[in-house]
This record gives C-alpha cells, structure tokens and sequence, in this order.
C-alpha cells in the first residue's frame, strides 16, 4: 500500500475559461431576473419557469446546466440550486461569477439550512464553479460529503481506506482510525487540492491547513491524517506539534503591569540563552515582580529605577512571600503557604540575572550592584541544604512489583474500557516503567532517550552480559554511559521491536533531529505522563497511595530512593561513584539525593571499631591529698594508672611506648605491695577513666593477643622506659637506673 503514487490526475470537469464570466448583467438580464422574482413572491411559479430562464439567460443558465450534469441531479435537486443562483443575482444585481466566496457561504447558511434539499447540491455547484474558495463562513464542515459528490464516492472511499488501514497498523482504534472528524478533514484538504487521490496531497497544505484551523478535536484529525500519510510514504514528514511559545502570556497576565516593566522583560528572555523551560519560568516571575511594583512603587518601570533601598525592601518582601502571592489565576492547593526556601533564593536570583544582563547588554545603566543588592541572606541559604524525599523502602518494592508485572488491562485504569483501549503500547509503557524504576534518571532524560540507546558488554570475569545506557545530555553533564540492570535492556529491547515508524524529531535541548526511543505516532511521550499518569496506574496496582509523609510520589523522588539505596547497600556504591552514575557534575549535588539510613549508620559505626580498635579506657587513681597537700609539686606521685598487675606512676604514661607491655621500670608498683593496698583503701581516692589513642601496632596486641604481645616485647626489648633502662637491661640487672622525673616531655 505505501509509496502507490496516482497514475492519471483528476481534471476538472467544467472548461471555465469557455464560459462567458462577465461580472455585470445587462438590462435584459436584470428584468429577467426581476420577473422571476415577482414570480416566486407571488407563488406564481411553475416548471415552464426553468425552461424560460434557459431560453432568457443563456450565458448564465449554461454552467449551472453543466454542472448539474456533471453531478447527475435530478430535476427536483436542479431546480432548487438554480433557483437560489437567480435570487442571489437579482438581490446583488451582478452575476453570479462577481460573488466571492464567503458571500456564498453566507448565503448558504441563510438561506438554504439543514432542512433545505438544495443544501449541498448548491455547495457542489458553487465549487465547480470555482466560486467556493472560502470556507471559514460555514458554521459547519460538510466536507467529506461534498468530496464524494464532486469526485465520486469510490475514489472518496479508497482514499479513505488507506488512511485507515494504515492508523491501524500504527495501533490507533477503530473509531479513531474511520471516525472522529478524520473523513471530514480529508475531504476538506481533497477538495482544497482539488484532486481525491492522495499522493497528491503535500506537507506545506497539511501544515498550512493546521495553522487556521481553531477547533482542537479537527486539529488532532489533520496530525493524525498527517502521520498517516507519512506511514504510507506520501509525505517525507508529518506535522509536528508546534514548539510551545515560551514568551506567549495568557489573556490578562500583563494586566495592571507597567508597559516598560513587561516589554523589557520580554525583551529578556527573547534574548537570553537560558533553556526554553527556564526562560518561561523567569519570565513569570518577573511578571510577579512587576505586580508587587505596581501595586508598591508604580514609578518604577525599569532596573534602571531600582535602588539600594528598594532592593533591600525587594528580598524583605521575598521573605515573608506567600504561594500565590502576585499571581494570575494560580491555583493550587498549596495557595497561602509559604515560599520554600529555595523559591525564595530564585526570586532573587531572577532580578539579580535580570539586573545584571540588562546592564551588561546595555539596554539600561544602573543604580545598584546586582551582585550584592540581590546576594541571598545567609538566613535563606542556612535553610537550603541536602533534604533527600525518598521513599520508604516497603512502599519502593511495591511499586517495582507492579511495574515489573505490568499487563495490558493495568493501562485502562482511569479510561473508559468499552469506549477505547490504551493511549500507548503496553510493551512502550512496560519499558517506561522499568527505565523509571532501575535507571535513576531524570523525567526529562528519559523522555529524550534516543534509539540504540542500549548496548550490550560482555563481562570476562563473571561471563555475563552489561546493560550500558547511553544517557543524552542534561542540565549537569554531557552525553554519558553507564550500566544498569539488564531488565532495562530486555524491557527497551522488546518495545524497540514492535515500535511503529516515526520520523525524526527536534531535540529542543540540543537543537537536533533525533529519533526517540519513547515516541508514539511521531509524537514524544507526554511531558506529564510519568507523573500523571503512569505514577498513579503503578500505585493503584501496588495498592499503595500516591502520596505519603514527604508529599507525592513523583519521577524525581524514585532517583533519590534509588541512589539512597544503591549507597546504603552493604556493598554499596560511594559518593564519587554515585556522582558518576547520577551524571553529576560536583559532589555537592549527589549529596542532595542521597539518605544514610540508620543501619548503614550503625553498620559504619560498628565497623569503626570506636571502642575496641580505637581507643581504650585505662582506670586511674587520683592521690587527692598529695595534690591539695603539695606533695606532687615536690615530685611524690599522685597518678597512678591501672596496668592490671599492678599501678604505673609515671606522668606521662599515655606517651609511654611499654604502656601495654609493661617491664617494671623504677615506675612501677606491684597491687600486692602494702602502698598499693593503701592506695585502695583511701577514701580520697578518685576513679576516673582516661582515652588513649592506640597505635596500629597496638591495636594489633589488642587483637590479636599473646603471640602478638610477645612480637610487640621483642619490638621493644631495647626501648628505653622512663626510668631510662630498657627492659633487657632490667632484665638482666645491667645499667644504673636514673631518676628521669626531671626530664620528663
């Protein structure tokens, strides 16, 4: 069926350029006219009237005869159409050939109604005539009936059967692919071609042709007859939606707003080279700026009349800003809460950009800095910080669950099942779900996936297959890859198969012709399809709801979960390692997507080994008296530290290399000794715990125990001690011991 092209062209069926098209009647004409229309006021008219009319009128009579002819009407259709030809002449006094075509239209409308039997024979006449080129009088379509008429119902017919067929096997209805307004448009542009075959049809009509026309349901008919025709190769491309107008305002929304203030900013964002999405957000805010200036300060027109003080008065009213606030017709349930933190922070990051481009390019001088009059207070930024809104891991694996075991029949919740089937194949909705649950990535990524987007990688060491995934370019990085688990591939894979043909389509971020992995009769998947409605079929199926404690389940929400999950796991990935798989481009932005749970906290903590691999507690004595009396001034001890067998004297006793191995320098003192019992027994005596930090070779003692305490002894056999022997020489009684008190560190 696709790429038949017609092999003969239809003709008109009328010569015009034979026929006599002067614009003005003469006076025999006019009296002609005349008498036949006191004939009809009076009722006095009979059948001989037509063949008068012939016989009186021949240069006008003879095309409405041929076109008659052509038509095959029978005399009680003729009659009716020449009479209303005769009457409009009479009533313009000119020819028919000086009417144009909205005067026929009127004319149409007026006087021959629904009721009327000459309704479309005189529409079909008037086109073969050439005098209907108008159609916007119509108050409404009787195209696909008029194009039967004029080319005959079988051609109509075919014609519209290759259209269908092929929406069919693109995947469209029954009703969408024979019905819903489609035969009314393509009778509208076979008549405008004035051929009924198809290839004669061309994409600049097709786009000329949705561009004027206002009704939304016949606009979808001419893209769906567009894409249609594209399938059957007749047209190199169909009509895209038109790019969204970033700088259109709705009705009202500049209402009460100085002139200056909203020219200039429009003048901005045509200009700026921000994204299309963040110039329309900034140009609405500026809008709301310009509000609180009119109702505030309506002197102020431009940046140029900002000051310091209004500056400063500006970020005060940002602070205490409500939601709504210097708003159009904004509605939402949130309307009276206050802005979040970071609202605020953008609101004044808008007039600082704004201030400073509008200077910078020299459209206005300023009075102010806008680097520091709009700097953020650090009360606002002390408020921003990383606020992950994850889900809870119960709820997470429900939603998983059902994306995995998605059917068909899941994808009519919400429509209405005896009317139409899904809007999307269930193997492209199964492939968006699982993409969303496993990939991590934005809404916007996934939406602009691009075929061959999959590639597969053999793993020598485990032998396995990777899933890689070509990431398109985002607001943080460049194009990139990396792996996800294989039922992203298989599910992708599986829609890539069956996926219809589409044409290529504009990247708006990048400004190429791409193909996308996610498009649907040459149309990219929704901007709100995730959100809207592919979130909510998977909660419904999971029987979960679709808000919980930290507000609605969104797109943006299952890429915090997932990085949580994939860095709390408990061989989890690290921060860096996160950064790179989110596509990131500073460290500081993984942060915001990641929540320690407290078990890998407890898990972190319990690995530190803080008690045990660390530190130590080690009892002390404190000799009061000796203290209060003096005495540890005039070098008696008063520290004494618990070695287990007996007490250490020594100040400096953390800094001591035996501390754990002691030899029993001059230092030591054995708890069997009279002194030690004395010492235990004195009431002003207090027990206090003291912190050491501990050597790797001594945490290896404490681990590992007597055969590596004898090691550590072997270490230190020629270690002095603070007595300032070593413990071979006390061993073997060599060395005079001295009293090393006074050089003590």
């Amino acid at each position: 069926m696709s790429g038949q092209t017609s092999r003969k062209r239809w003709l008109w069926p009328l010569n015009l350029a034979a026929y006599d098209r002067n614009p003005a009647l003469t006076e025999e004409e006019k009296e002609v006219l005349a008498a036949f229309d006191r004939q009809r006021q009076t009722g006095n008219r009979r059948a001989p009237w037509f063949t008068q009319m012939w016989e009186a009128l021949p240069r006008l009579m003879q095309p409405l005869c041929d076109a008659s002819d052509f038509l095959e009407f029978e005399p009680h259709q003729r009659n009716p159409v020449v009479a209303a030809f005769l009457q409009k002449m009479h009533q313009e006094q000119v020819s028919y050939w000086a009417l144009s075509g909205a005067n026929w239209a009127a004319c149409f409308w007026r006087d021959h109604g629904r009721t009327s039997v000459a309704r479309y024979p005189l529409l079909s006449v008037l086109y073969l005539l050439d005098l209907l080129d108008d159609w916007s009088g119509m108050k409404q379509s009787p195209f696909a009936r008029l194009a039967q008429q004029i080319f005959g119902q079988k051609l109509f017919q075919e014609s519209m059967a290759r259209v269908s067929q092929a929406l069919r096997e693109q995947g469209y209805s029954e009703f969408s692919a024979t019905r819903s307004f489609l035969p009314l448009i393509l009778g509208r542009v076979l008549l405008e071609q004035r051929s009924p075959y198809l290839e004669d049809i061309s994409v600049t009509r097709l786009q000329r042709l949705y561009g004027t026309i206002e009704n939304a349901n016949h606009r979808v008919a001419v893209r769906r007859l567009a894409y249609a025709l594209f399938v059957l190769e007749v047209i190199p491309e169909p009509i895209s939606p038109p790019k969204d107008d970033t700088y259109s305002s709705i009705s009202g929304m500049t209402d009460g707003i100085h002139p200056d203030w909203v020219a200039l900013s429009r003048r901005w964002m045509e200009t700026s080279t921000y994204r299309p999405e963040t110039r329309k957000a900034y140009y609405r805010k500026l809008l709301q700026v310009g509000r609180w200036l009119a109702a505030t300060h309506p002197e102020v027109a431009s940046p140029a009349d900002w000051t310091r003080d209004l500056a400063v008065e500006y970020i005060a009213m940002i602070d205490d800003m409500r939601v709504g606030d210097w708003t159009y017709g904004y509605r939402s349930d949130k309307v009276g809460n206050p802005l979040r933190p970071n609202t605020k922070a953008d609101f004044i990051a808008v007039m600082r950009i704004f201030c400073r481009d509008c200077q910078e390019w020299g459209w206005v001088r300023l009075q102010l800095d806008p680097g520091r009059s709009f700097s953020v207070p650090g009360a606002i930024l002390s408020k921003i910080g990383p606020a992950p809104r994850t889900i809870a891991d119960e709820m997470w694996a429900k939603i998983m669950w059902a994306g995995l075991n998605l059917q068909p029949d899941d994808l009519l919740f919400g429509r209405d099942r005896a009317f139409e089937g899904a809007a999307y194949p269930v193997e492209m909705v199964r492939a968006l779900a699982i993409t969303w649950l496993f990939s991590g990535l934005r809404v916007n990524e996934i939406r602009r996936l691009r075929l061959g987007c999959i590639r597969w990688q053999a793993e020598a060491e485990t032998g396995q297959d990777v899933c890689l995934l070509t990431v398109p370019i985002n607001k943080t990085s460049g194009e990139y890859v990396k792996p996800v688990d294989p039922l992203v591939g298989r599910a992708i894979d599986a829609w890539h198969r069956v996926r219809p043909v589409s044409p290529p389509m504009w990247d708006r971020r990048t400004g190429e012709e791409v193909q996308f992995l996610f498009a649907y009769r040459a149309v990219p998947v929704g901007r709100q399809f995730l959100n809207k409605v592919l979130i909510p079929l998977l909660c419904h199926k999971a029987g979960v709801p679709v808000t919980d404690t930290r507000g609605r389940i969104t797109s943006h929400r299952a890429r915090a979960t997932i990085a949580s999950q994939l860095y709390n796991a408990r061989e989890g990935m690290s921060l860096s390692e996160l950064q790179a798989w989110l596509g990131h481009r500073v460290p500081e932005s993984t942060q915001h997507y990641v929540a320690v749970s407290a078990a890998k906290q407890a898990e972190a903590y319990a690995d530190a080994g803080y008690l045990a691999n660390n530190k130590r507690l080690v009892e002390v004595l404190i000799d009061q008296d000796a203290v209060r009396q003096g005495r540890a001034q005039a070098g008696e001890p008063w520290r004494y530290y618990d070695v287990g067998h007996g007490h250490c004297t020594y100040d400096f006793f953390d800094q001591c290399p035996h501390r754990l191995a002691c030899v029993r320098c001059r230092f030591y003192l054995p708890k069997a000794s009279s002194q030690n019992q004395f010492l235990e027994a004195r009431r002003n005596l207090q027990r206090m715990l003291q912190e050491l930090q501990l050597t790797e070779a001594e945490q290896e003692a404490v681990e590992d125990g007597v055969v590596v305490i004898d090691k550590l002894l072997a270490r230190l056999v020629d270690v002095p001690t603070p007595a300032g022997q070593t413990p071979r020489e006390i061993a073997t009684g060599a060395g005079q011991p001295g009293d090393t008190r006074e050089n003590q560190p």
